[in-house]
């Protein structure tokens, strides 16, 4: 081959690019053995107690219709073509399981959704990453709680609840604030009072808590809503430290 000022030009351009490749994968992987690998090992490093999670974002399906939901306005860029379907989901969930466990890490899993809870998926997830639980694994399940309106569906949460011992954080806005959060389409489950003393009731029973979203489109309610959460808190006797206010951060 004959050299020119071309030839030499290309061939440091390609060494340039596989440098550049080697030192940022060497980047991200230091960065994460020392911001996660060791804290799912046991590590504890003071002040940064989110070291220890990992979050699964499982597909955007839901039946509500929240008006600041991210991945309801964004859920193209959040899950690419053939990463949501139910076979790869919960092969995914099982692969995760068990490289966690072989590893011997044990993070913290959060499995967030559009919702899972009102469909057979969050019961097969779970099941999923049993080996992951069984050996000490903690799994959380964030939830709009819309699955108390079923009867059956609330029997079988209560059992995988009981029998994995699985942390559910219920996303419910409140009595005031509902508005915000409208039903897709037709349904007709009812969120009245007997609805929210079936919720308390639920979080009474196996001692979760609530993460209700402050919005735009709600805060002129917060002040009765807030009152009525204190209210409730009272009635079932659960501590006020089991309510967690989330802010939306949208423009508006």
């Amino acid at each position: 081959m004959e050299w020119n000022d071309g030839n030499k030009g290309n061939i440091m351009q390609e060494l340039n690019d596989i440098t550049y490749q080697s030192q940022s994968d060497e980047i991200i992987t230091n960065y994460i053995n020392t911001r996660f690998i060791r804290a799912w090992r046991g590590e504890v490093f003071h002040g940064n107690e989110n070291y220890n999670g990992l979050e699964l974002i499982v597909d955007p399906k839901c039946n509500l219709a929240c008006k600041y939901c991210y991945y309801d306005k964004y859920y193209k860029d959040y899950f690419p073509k053939g990463t949501s379907d139910r076979e790869t989901i919960l092969a995914n969930a099982k692969s995760i399981s068990d490289a966690l466990v072989a590893n011997k890490l044990f993070p913290e899993i959060t499995l967030f959704s559009g919702d899972i809870t009102y469909r057979s998926i969050a019961i097969e997830l779970v099941e999923q990453l049993s080996g992951f639980i069984k050996s000490g694994g903690l799994v959380t399940i964030p939830t709009n709680a819309t699955f108390l309106t079923n009867e059956e569906q609330t029997k079988k949460m209560e059992e995988v609840c009981e029998k994995y011992k699985i942390l559910l954080s219920l996303s419910v806005e409140g009595k005031y604030c509902e508005h915000s959060r409208p039903y897709k389409g037709m349904q007709k489950e009812i969120r009245d009072d007997a609805y929210y003393d079936r919720v308390f009731k639920f979080a009474k029973k196996f001692n979760f808590g609530f993460h209700p979203m402050i919005h735009a489109s709600n805060i002129r309610n917060w002040k009765d809503n807030i009152d009525w959460y204190l209210d409730m808190f009272k009635k079932y006797d659960i501590p006020p430290y089991a309510l967690y206010l989330l802010e939306v951060r949208n423009n508006d």
